[in-house]
């Protein structure tokens, strides 16, 4: 997977190796801007000539594909592979427990009629689980584009239904893709907290509380931490997304599984929490390949 480049007025430039980003890091002519995706900032430049740098995207219910890509005369070189996952499903999923929670509400308390009848829906209206995932695609494709000079991508997002999307300008037939078996960085959209601090049954009962404050020894969940266990039965280095608890013994989501009660001693702050979390996924593969008349 290609590195982010970033000059030092924070402007996008070509991404470069792995092994390019190590070197520039070690000679001190570079610091690290951000873990996931992994972008370095260069201290001695501004600017610079770029190549044309294209975005695919695959638009899914769950999933969105994508795929950043260097346009040559030889083909693409495919430079990154993201998978984002959505959460629409969950945000309907409580849509639906509240209107349940609420509807019980009515009954046992007073009556009150419903108001669904009086409702109107503003013009472009779109479901919140739709309206979830048109807002996620774009908040990562503005983030790509702040990291690597993308020139066009091959759909615009702006508001509408993802299952009509085409442009045909730029969608079409692509005579070579080279370099496309790279490791996928899969982005999974978390949310950035809970608002109620109310943690309810299946019957809308109270089962417990929240504590109030949302950050517990310079931490909160959804940060990406690091956490160097030295010993005991969580011995180890353990890398993933916090949750954090008031006692200060912290559980960390791991690409692996979820390991629990981890002193926030032992935890260092690799990148504060966006709404997203990030796990590299390796290829399986080794080596590039190419693909011959592969649509896009």
């Amino acid at each position: 997977m290609a590195v982010f480049v970033l000059d030092r007025q924070k402007n996008p430039l070509m991404p470069c190796s792995e092994k390019r980003a190590r070197l520039l890091l070690a000679r001190k002519r570079a610091v690290v801007a951000r873990v996931y995706p992994f972008t370095i900032r260069l201290k001695d430049r501004a600017g610079g000539a770029v190549q044309k740098v294209v975005l695919k995207i695959d638009p899914g219910s769950k999933e969105t594909g994508m795929a950043v890509s260097r346009v040559s005369a030889q083909g693409e070189h495919v430079l990154c592979l993201i998978e984002l996952t959505h959460r629409g499903r969950q945000i309907s999923k409580a849509l639906d427990q509240r209107r349940g929670f609420r509807s019980r509400r009515r009954g046992q308390l007073r009556y009150r009629a419903p108001r669904f009848n009086n409702r109107t829906k503003p013009k472009g209206w779109l479901a919140p689980s739709l309206q979830h995932r048109v807002d996620t695609t774009i908040s990562v494709i503005k983030r790509l584009r702040a990291l690597v000079p993308v020139t066009s991508t091959s759909q615009e997002l702006v508001r509408f239904d993802l299952q009509q999307m085409e442009n045909p300008e730029i969608s079409g037939v692509v005579e070579q893709v080279l370099d496309w078996e790279k490791p996928r960085l899969r982005i999974k959209a978390t949310g950035r907290g809970s608002y109620k601090r109310t943690r309810l049954t299946k019957h809308g009962f109270p089962r417990g509380y929240l504590m109030r404050e949302k950050s517990v020894y310079g931490f909160q969940t959804g940060d990406m931490i690091r956490a160097i266990v030295p010993t005991g039965k969580k011995e180890g280095t353990w890398l993933g997304r916090v949750a954090i608890r008031k006692t200060g013994s912290f559980n960390i989501q791991t690409s692996d599984g979820a390991v629990q009660g981890i002193h926030h001693r032992h935890c260092q702050l690799m990148q504060r929490a966006d709404g997203y979390g990030y796990h590299l996924q390796p290829t399986s593969q080794k080596g590039g390949g190419k693909q011959e008349s592969l649509s896009c």
